[in-house]
Protein backbone atom coordinates (compact mmCIF):
# COMPACT_ATOMS: atom_id res chain seq x y z
CA UNK A 1 0.00 0.00 0.00
CA UNK A 2 2.81 2.41 0.95
CA UNK A 3 4.54 1.67 -2.08
CA UNK A 4 1.55 1.99 -4.62
CA UNK A 5 3.12 5.14 -5.79
CA UNK A 6 6.53 4.21 -6.27
CA UNK A 7 5.15 0.93 -8.28
CA UNK A 8 3.09 3.36 -10.53
CA UNK A 9 6.07 5.22 -11.54
CA UNK A 10 8.30 2.59 -11.79
CA UNK A 11 5.59 0.95 -14.48
CA UNK A 12 5.64 4.64 -16.40
CA UNK A 13 8.80 5.01 -16.69
CA UNK A 14 9.26 1.59 -18.20
CA UNK A 15 6.79 2.46 -20.50
CA UNK A 16 8.44 5.15 -21.48
CA UNK A 17 11.69 3.69 -21.97
CA UNK A 18 10.09 1.12 -24.20
CA UNK A 19 8.37 3.90 -26.60
CA UNK A 20 12.31 5.88 -26.67
CA UNK A 21 13.80 2.74 -27.61
CA UNK A 22 11.56 2.57 -30.30
CA UNK A 23 11.82 6.18 -31.40
CA UNK A 24 14.95 5.82 -31.72
CA UNK A 25 15.27 2.78 -34.21
CA UNK A 26 12.39 4.56 -35.97
CA UNK A 27 14.82 7.32 -36.51
CA UNK A 28 18.29 5.66 -37.28
CA UNK A 29 15.97 4.09 -39.81
CA UNK A 30 14.64 7.39 -41.26
CA UNK A 31 18.59 8.64 -41.51
CA UNK A 32 19.19 5.71 -42.68
CA UNK A 33 17.03 6.09 -45.86
CA UNK A 34 17.78 9.80 -46.03
CA UNK A 35 21.37 9.17 -46.87
CA UNK A 36 20.58 6.50 -49.47
CA UNK A 37 18.07 8.94 -51.35
CA UNK A 38 19.84 12.54 -50.67
CA UNK A 39 21.35 13.74 -53.32
CA UNK A 40 23.90 16.01 -51.50
CA UNK A 41 23.53 19.05 -54.20
CA UNK A 42 24.05 21.16 -51.24
CA UNK A 43 27.17 20.91 -48.76
CA UNK A 44 29.63 23.12 -46.54
CA UNK A 45 33.10 22.89 -45.91
CA UNK A 46 34.07 21.62 -42.27
CA UNK A 47 37.69 22.50 -40.82
CA UNK A 48 39.04 21.16 -37.92
CA UNK A 49 42.19 20.61 -36.12
CA UNK A 50 43.94 17.34 -34.23
CA UNK A 51 46.44 18.65 -31.91
CA UNK A 52 49.44 16.78 -31.99
CA UNK A 53 51.97 15.93 -29.17
CA UNK A 54 55.43 14.88 -28.68
CA UNK A 55 55.26 11.38 -30.48
CA UNK A 56 52.09 12.19 -32.91
CA UNK A 57 52.04 15.07 -35.65
CA UNK A 58 49.17 17.52 -35.53
CA UNK A 59 46.19 17.18 -38.55
CA UNK A 60 44.14 19.79 -40.10
CA UNK A 61 41.17 17.88 -41.36
CA UNK A 62 39.53 19.63 -44.25
CA UNK A 63 35.63 17.51 -45.00
CA UNK A 64 32.94 18.30 -47.69
CA UNK A 65 29.22 17.54 -45.32
CA UNK A 66 25.95 17.35 -47.10
CA UNK A 67 23.84 20.04 -45.77
CA UNK A 68 21.01 17.84 -45.72
CA UNK A 69 21.90 14.33 -44.27
CA UNK A 70 25.60 15.44 -42.77
CA UNK A 71 26.76 12.28 -44.91
CA UNK A 72 31.15 12.58 -45.60
CA UNK A 73 31.75 13.46 -48.94
CA UNK A 74 35.01 14.22 -49.17
CA UNK A 75 38.01 14.65 -46.78
CA UNK A 76 41.30 15.71 -47.01
CA UNK A 77 43.79 15.56 -44.16
CA UNK A 78 47.10 17.43 -44.10
CA UNK A 79 50.03 16.85 -41.39
CA UNK A 80 51.56 19.09 -39.43
CA UNK A 81 54.56 19.27 -37.09
CA UNK A 82 55.54 17.59 -33.61
CA UNK A 83 54.41 19.89 -30.60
Amino acid sequence: MENEKAIELSKTIDQLIEKRDSLMNDIILKKEQLQLICIHDETKKVDKYEEGSYFDRSRYITEIRCNLCNRLLDSDIRIGSYC
